[in-house]
This record gives structure tokens, C-alpha cells and sequence, in this order.
């Protein structure tokens, strides 16, 4: 039985792969009048046309080995109708209506009719109130772009780290030391100084700490309170300034802005989908994807049982 439909594997494989043999031809029109009759519609559970002209298998074969499209090969457009296995039908198979995709969904118009439903009013837009107006006014007209926050903490920082209150205070220690005994008593009052003046080291060493914070913190205000080579009242005059053109413009013109905006749109979706139509029509229609030795594989031993 192996040997057998080995056999009619490479047989069925040789003409598939010769069309020209004679044979080829026989067999062609043996399974060309089966399939017209209707006997491998009946005996296959897989497709079955029920209207229309039925696929020439020869001319099948023929438009495989021009390594035509599988869209090609196959035209089902040829067919009014065709009815799968689980009772649905395909009524009519046409590749060029997906080129008419936008135009039969009526995409455009119904998108334009939304947008005449669209009722815009300008004047619910508010980019500054006159009380954040007036806020922005009084802070352009203050001194602030006039203070020098790096300066300042600079001057304490230089002020402050030459203290060093620890080595007067090892130098105390040692001058105590010469004291005589008879001076005792100072002795012990200049030692209790020396251990004041360590607290106040440790302490002074907090505040330092503090200013060079203090002196970070105060250059990103500086970096920030810039805009460029503008200070705060160039910049705060500036953004005045834009936000009530930008304001009139709104008021004057923004309906019709906002309408050619969403018409651009409309036009940007519609050629966005001819584009991708059209891409999809060449893929499927004119790109050359469909080899004839990779369909060969389908017509083993296998799939002449399941018939």
C-alpha cells in the first residue's frame, strides 16, 4: 500500500510540475469535468462553488507556474458565490471594492455631518483670568529679578567658614598648660573656654553645612528665574503679552480654526485609507508571492486519502 501511494504521489507530483505532457492534460480535463458535474463538489467537505462559473484547473496550474499572485492563480472574483463548510456564504469576491472601501462606508460624509453637529463656543475658553492677570503684573513690577539670592549666600558663607573656633581652641588647651600653679585658677576657667568653643565648632560646622545648601538652592533659583538671556519681568511681559493674543485670536477666529483643523483631518483619514487600501490591493493582487514549488508539498499521499 506504501508503495502504492508513493506512486501516485510522484505521479501526481510529475504532472503537476510538466503541463505540457499529454498527460497532463488528460488528467486536467478528467478533473475539469468532475468538478463541472459537481462530483468533487459532493465528495470534498471543504469549499463548493454553488453558482457561477466553475475554476478551470488547467488554467489554475498554468497561472502557478507563472508565479502569479495567489489572487491570481485562484481569481475568485470569478465566482458569484461560495459556500464554506460551516453554511455561510461568500456572496461574490471582488478586490477592487476594497479600493472603494471610504467611498461605500460614506467615511468622509459622515464625519463631516459630526462636525456640523459640533457646537464650538470660543468664549468658554480662558487662557488668564484678569485676577491671574493682575498676580502676573504685580510680580513683573517687583524687585524680584533684582535680587542676587547667589550673592548673598556667598557673603555668609565667607563670613562664617574662616572662623575656625577647634584650632583656637587646641591652641586655649595649650596656653593653659604653661599656666604656672599659681594661676591655677585660670587654668581651669580657660579649659572650660576651650570645651565651650568645641560645641560651638560642631555648631558653626552645621551652619556651614546649611550655607552651602543654602548656596546650591540659591543658584538653581537664579537658573530658573531666567528665561534665557531674559530675567523675570522680560519673560512675565513676554507671556502677558502672548497669552491675550492668543486670547483675541481665540475669540475672533477659533470656530473656524478648530472647523479647518478637523477638515484636515477628514482629508488626512481619507488618503490615509486610499493609501492603505491600495496597498492592500497591490499585496494581495500584484506582488508575486505565490510560488509554484510551495504548493506542490499539498498534494501528498495524505491529502489523496482525504479525497
Amino acid at each position: 500500500m506504501t508503495l502504492r501511494f508513493d506512486s501516485i504521489d510522484r505521479v501526481g507530483c510529475y504532472y503537476l510540475e510538466h503541463p505540457e505532457e499529454p498527460q497532463t492534460r488528460q488528467l486536467m480535463a478528467i478533473l475539469q469535468k468532475k468538478l463541472d458535474d459537481g462530483t468533487i463538489s459532493k465528495s470534498i467537505d471543504q469549499v463548493s462553488l454553488i453558482r457561477g462559473i466553475k475554476p478551470n484547473i488547467a488554467d489554475v496550474i498554468a497561472r502557478c507556474h507563472q508565479n502569479s499572485s495567489l489572487y491570481n492563480v485562484l481569481q475568485p472574483n470569478k465566482y458569484n458565490s461560495i459556500q464554506l463548510p460551516n453554511n455561510k456564504i461568500i456572496a461574490g469576491f471582488n478586490l477592487s471594492n476594497v479600493l472603494e472601501f471610504k467611498g461605500r462606508y460614506k467615511i468622509e460624509a459622515r464625519l463631516r455631518r459630526l462636525l456640523d453637529n459640533v457646537n464650538f463656543d470660543p468664549s468658554s475658553i480662558v487662557i488668564l483670568t484678569h485676577k491671574a492677570t493682575s498676580l502676573l503684573e504685580r510680580l513683573k513690577d517687583s524687585n524680584l529679578d533684582d535680587l542676587n539670592f547667589s550673592s548673598f549666600s556667598n557673603l555668609m558663607y565667607q563670613k562664617i567658614t574662616p572662623l575656625d573656633l577647634h584650632n583656637v581652641s587646641i591652641e586655649l588647651k595649650a596656653e593653659v598648660k604653661k599656666l604656672p600653679t599659681s594661676q591655677i585658677s585660670y587654668s581651669a576657667e580657660l579649659a572650660d573656654i576651650g570645651i565651650i568653643l568645641d560645641g560651638y565648632h560642631n555648631q558653626l560646622k552645621e551652619v556651614q553645612d546649611s550655607l552651602s545648601k543654602l548656596n546650591r538652592a540659591a543658584q538653581k533659583i537664579k537658573d530658573k528665574s531666567s528665561y534665557g538671556s531674559r530675567g523675570i519681568r522680560d519673560a512675565l511681559t513676554i507671556l502677558i503679552k502672548q497669552a491675550k493674543s492668543a486670547q483675541y485670536l481665540i475669540e475672533k477666529n477659533g470656530k473656524n480654526a478648530i472647523k479647518e483643523d478637523a477638515e484636515h483631518f477628514i482629508n488626512d483619514l481619507g488618503a490615509l485609507i486610499d493609501q492603505y487600501a491600495q496597498h492592500v490591493f497591490d499585496q494581495v493582487s500584484i506582488k508575486h508571492n505565490f510560488v509554484f514549488q510551495s504548493f506542490i508539498p499539498y498534494f501528498d499521499k495524505s491529502n489523496f486519502l482525504s479525497s
